[in-house]
């Protein structure tokens, strides 16, 4: 069985733009809606968005969808 490494190498740096591009736009919206946690390593606890794990699906799935 022979790998298309070119393939790969497509589908895996679409899934990563797809997350590094969208990763940031889900942030915002999270913290515009409020669904965010206070971080409990850090001394000052800041606010950060919970659900940024969408954008590593959206990644993944597209990943999916090209291969």
């Amino acid at each position: 069985m022979s790998i298309n490494f070119i393939s790969v190498f497509l589908v895996f740096t679409a899934s990563f733009a797809v997350t590094f591009l969208v990763t940031p736009f889900i942030i915002k919206r999270m913290h515009l809606r409020g669904i965010t946690g206070q971080d409990m390593n850090k001394f000052s606890k800041p606010q950060i968005a919970e659900m940024g794990g969408i954008s590593v699906m959206f990644g993944f799935s597209m990943g999916i969808i090209i291969s």
